[in-house]
């Protein structure tokens, strides 16, 4: 029954954009659904789609507080986190960075 297996993070591609977000990654593992949520530290996801039990592509939101790079930081990881009712996080799984500016 596939409602029965584990929540399981195994890669996040890319696994890594700018703080603005809005990038495209595809998240592969174990158990998702149609009703999987995703949070890249604390933000919620803006647009998830459900590929497969096996993978998800998302939307990358906005990074906030001291991610946003408000604070001098060039780039801030933090913990990406599927819930289909369980819920499994790759800590540090994916890396916001400064983006550098043309010149």
């Amino acid at each position: 029954d596939p409602d029965c297996t584990p929540v399981a993070i195994t890669a996040v591609t890319p696994s890594s954009g700018s703080f603005d977000g809005g990038e495209i990654v595809t998240i592969t593992g174990s158990g998702f659904s149609a009703s999987s949520s995703v949070r890249f530290g604390s933000n919620p996801a803006s647009a998830v789609n459900f590929v497969s039990t096996t993978t998800l592509q998302v939307r990358v939101p906005r990074a906030s507080g001291a991610a946003a790079g408000k604070t001098g930081r060039v780039s801030q990881k933090v913990d990406v986190t599927v819930a289909t009712p369980g819920s499994d996080a790759l800590v540090n799984g994916y890396t916001y960075l400064l983006k550098q500016k043309s010149l």
